[in-house]
């Protein structure tokens, strides 16, 4: 029983937004999946394997947003380094002039 309470507490966000997918077209989606598979779990009566597929899912959803957090933030990180461009520069006599009138060389 413990088990068939679980699954349903882990299923209801899942199939949520499912449900969501499905109305906007998207039929096939890992949620979708998921959903058919706890279910059809708990109608065969592997209530132990529908609330570990259930967590096990769970559990990879949040590591997949922490590991897109962190890659937005190291892009965002390395975006910063971009150097910025100068406000005057040599020209060839060594005399500086206004990084406008600047070519670079080739």
């Amino acid at each position: 029983m413990a088990f068939i309470a679980t699954t349903l507490v882990g299923l209801w966000p899942v199939a949520r937004q499912a449900l969501r997918l499905i109305k906007s077209g998207s039929w096939f989606a890992i949620e979708t999946l998921m959903s058919v598979a706890a279910i059809g779990a708990l109608f065969i009566g592997a209530t132990a394997e529908a609330a570990m597929v259930l967590l096990l899912f769970l559990i990879g959803e949040r590591l997949e947003g922490w590991a897109a957090s962190r890659a937005r933030q190291g892009v965002s990180a390395l975006m910063a380094l971009k150097p910025t461009p100068p406000s005057v520069c040599a020209t060839a006599c060594g005399k500086p002039s206004p990084s406008a009138t600047c070519v670079p060389e080739m």
